[in-house]
């Protein structure tokens, strides 16, 4: 059961990280991400960006293919410049302080799992509903202009308490 179940998450991973490493590396995506950097990294002016609003529009797009997804998109200053909830914009991002060197891999061009972190706001589901911030996992993936250097990441957030878990009960 073990060995099964370590072999169904690892599929699952696996799965997951090929999804978002196709999202980072589609080109209208990139194309607004490079139109989206040179926003100043300031809550006030991103919510402002009709980039912002672009991007948005973008995700919720993915939403029939990925689910009730959150996305972050993460300036090299570790900065969350654009996500669907207008709360967390503008601020250091909760992987850049709970989980620093998987998104410096990120960063570094690699696609990576990362494991639960408390979450910065409420997500309210049936396997949670008590209203108070959990836990989320993410996986994060580089996104690369068309010379192949990182200007930003992405990280798509999930649920623990949805797929990851009915995995591993």
């Amino acid at each position: 059961v073990i060995n099964t179940t370590h072999e169904a998450v690892s599929v699952w991973v696996e799965n997951r990280k090929e999804s978002i490493s196709q999202i980072s590396q589609d080109p209208q995506l990139i194309d607004l991400v490079e139109k989206h950097l040179p926003v100043p990294h300031k809550k006030e002016a991103i919510l402002k960006s009709e980039t912002l609003k672009s991007l948005r529009d973008y995700f919720n797009t993915k939403r029939d293919r990925y689910g009730d997804i959150g996305f972050f998109i993460i300036a090299p200053d570790n900065v969350n410049v654009a996500s669907m909830r207008s709360n967390n914009i503008g601020i250091e991002n909760l992987i850049a302080k709970q989980r620093p060197r998987l998104l410096q891999r990120a960063f570094f061009g690699e696609t990576v799992f990362v494991p639960p972190v408390h979450s910065d706001v409420t997500i309210k589901t049936d396997s949670r509903s008590s209203g108070q911030n959990g836990t989320s996992l993410f996986f994060a993936s580089p996104i690369k202009d068309r010379l192949g250097l990182v200007i930003a990441v992405l990280t798509l957030r999930f649920d623990p308490g949805q797929d990851f878990s009915r995995l591993t009960k």
